[in-house]
């Protein structure tokens, strides 16, 4: 049975009020003035959501108790039919605006105000059926960010080891998603005792797709890795056993996997991918759509600013040229994603590799020197949030 309140000093009209909305089945609660119906309305849990109040009362008349009743915290709404002998229409707006629904001027037909309650009932059960869909919808965003929790605290656990050692060269690295999940991945794993391959990849988009395929790609290149060491043991993308392999065959048997993965699915990737020779100080390398690394010798900074290869997934691309840098005592190189050099500024300037290269420079050798280079570009950029995910890999050779 639907519950509904009135509030009215005139004992005769009250009564009839009363009497008409019982005989069509209504619970009334029956209140003199605003006093009282205020009392019923603040007190209740669940106060009547329908409410007939006359404007002139004694104590607190029907404007200011509706305006009592918009003011208040309730977790649903309350719909008001002001009652009044007032016909004006600045009247009938000073009503509406004190957050009277509905506006009736005495005397009114019986009818009318039955219609004027089917009115409210409606609206209040589109109001519950939003009520209804916004907790679903909540519901379902606590257990999406509960999931993208537990996705990120997954991908977190498959970076490498930070601060790794391989005879005289240090391996540091720095990882921030733009959102929860992010498209970008990086990697340093050994090869043999004497080979360590490293890279960076940004895989097109955000969220959840992103984050699954460039998971995705890393488990295919170290599939066939045991606790970071080389097996012979087929089961990874590449074909060869890993100690073998080149950064030329690693980027071929890429390219060669993945085609036109844009043209089937709207992604693509870029990938910078490197493999360092420990003794000889040799890092060969692929750049395939991706920025060039950079290398800070002698604190002057030192790029290859030739074009790099088409991103892979594009075109079926399957030819990509092999660079090599050499890496003396002293000798930072920096493989990274574009989410630092294109992150942006309230005036849309991006970073640029200009100024990342000057962080670079004055930046402390390992993975606690990145806090400086993060630093740097929040001031510059005026925020704590970045456009795009940040992957950034430091090898030092000591």
């Amino acid at each position: 049975m639907d519950q509904i309140l009135i509030a009215d000093d005139d004992n005769l009209d009250r009564k009839l009020l009363e009497t008409y909305l019982q005989n069509l089945n209504y619970e009334v609660i029956s209140t003199e003035n605003g006093t009282e119906a205020w009392e019923v309305i603040s007190n209740q849990e669940r106060p009547p959501q329908i409410i007939i109040i006359d404007w002139l009362m004694p104590g607190i008349d029907g404007i200011e108790l509706c305006k009592k009743i918009r003011s208040m915290e309730s977790p649903y709404y309350i719909y008001i039919i002001l009652v009044t002998a007032k016909s004006m229409s600045a009247d009938m707006v000073k009503g509406l605006e004190a957050g009277a629904d509905d506006y009736l001027i005495k005397p009114y037909e019986k009818a009318v105000l039955l219609a004027r309650i089917d009115v409210g009932k409606r609206i209040l059960t589109l109001e519950r059926e939003k009520n209804d869909q916004l907790i679903e919808i909540q519901e379902s965003n606590r257990i999406l960010r509960k999931d993208m929790e537990a996705a990120m605290k997954i991908q977190l656990s498959l970076l490498p080891r930070n601060d790794f050692r391989a005879d005289s060269f240090d391996f540091s690295w720095f990882f921030k998603p733009s959102d929860n999940l992010g498209g970008d991945m990086l990697h340093v794993y050994k090869l043999s005792e004497t080979k360590i391959a490293c890279y960076v990849l940004d895989v097109s988009g955000h969220g959840t797709q992103a984050a699954l395929l460039s998971v995705t790609i890393r488990n295919q290149l170290t599939a066939n890795l045991i606790d970071g060491s080389p097996s012979d043991g087929q089961g990874s993308l590449i074909s060869l056993v890993p100690k073998h392999a080149t950064a030329g065959d690693v980027i071929s048997e890429l390219a060669e996997h993945y085609g036109n993965m844009l043209e089937s699915t709207g992604y693509y990737f870029t990938i910078v991918y490197g493999i360092l020779d420990t003794e000889t100080g040799m890092f060969n390398y692929i750049s395939a759509g991706h920025y060039n690394p950079i290398l800070v010798s002698n604190g002057e900074v030192v790029t290859d600013n030739e074009t790099s290869g088409i991103p892979i997934g594009m075109f079926n691309n399957k030819v990509y040229d092999e660079r090599e840098i050499n890496l003396s005592k002293g000798d930072r190189l920096y493989l990274f994603t574009d989410g630092i050099v294109e992150e942006t500024n309230e005036s849309e300037e991006q970073f640029g590799l200009e100024r990342f290269s000057e962080e670079l420079v004055s930046k402390k050798t390992g993975s606690k020197g990145f806090e400086s280079v993060v630093k740097g570009l929040k001031a510059w950029a005026d925020k704590e949030t970045f456009n795009d995910d940040i992957a950034i890999v430091e090898i030092s050779a000591n």
